[in-house]
């Protein structure tokens, strides 16, 4: 029997700060909203969104290797 206890670390990096790949899959919908709205303010995103918009915006996300604020930071310089 192991009685070891093992302590979970339930706090969370801000969405920013976490890696691209894997932060917009698994964050909440509140979290979701302030990626796009700093997508949207950085020029990233039109204001007037389609869903193409967000599908080619999710895709380029999903092959960076960084955290979400330098994938946003890299798009709008592109």
């Amino acid at each position: 029997m192991n009685n070891r206890v093992t302590k979970i670390d339930t706090s969370k990096k801000d969405v920013m700060d976490r890696i691209c790949r894997s932060a917009l899959v698994n964050c909440t919908n509140a979290e979701w909203i302030y990626v796009i709205d700093k997508a949207q303010e950085a020029g990233v995103l039109p204001e007037e969104l389609y869903l193409k918009d967000v599908a080619d915006f999710n895709e380029r996300a999903s092959k960076f290797s960084g955290t979400v604020k330098a994938f946003i930071a890299k798009e709008a310089r592109s």
